[in-house]
């Protein structure tokens, strides 16, 4: 009887996991330039399944990426930008992924070449 007891607990267990190693990816690395698109993805783990990632830029919200946990952006500014998403599942308690830091730099137009450099 205690082995099936033991057994109910580990199933417990199982069934019911907030959401676990949340993770931020871009199709991108570090650096950008103004007018780039980036894809936004936000992964975890959860039993239940996860019915909300919010994505956070510079500490407000910016999208409910919903159930799918991914978005695009056009990156319409300049600066550093820190991104990361929380994951939310019917049991208590957020994650949070590791932040993602884009450094968006403007793009020059050097008129002499028919050239764009980003800067």
């Amino acid at each position: 009887m205690s082995g099936e007891r033991s057994q109910l607990i580990s199933l417990f267990d199982i069934i019911t996991d907030k959401p676990e190693n949340v993770r931020l990816t871009t199709n991108t690395t570090n650096k950008v330039c103004t007018g780039d698109v980036i894809n936004f993805t936000c992964t975890a783990e959860a039993n239940p399944a996860v019915h909300t990632y919010l994505l956070y830029e510079n500490d407000t919200v910016i999208e409910n990426m919903g159930i799918s946990g991914t978005w695009t952006k056009e990156m319409e500014n300049a600066g550093k930008f820190v991104y990361r998403c929380t994951a939310n599942n019917s049991i208590p308690g957020i994650q949070t992924s590791d932040d993602a830091v884009l450094t968006v730099n403007g793009k020059v137009h050097l008129f002499l070449h028919n050239y764009t450099a980003c800067l």
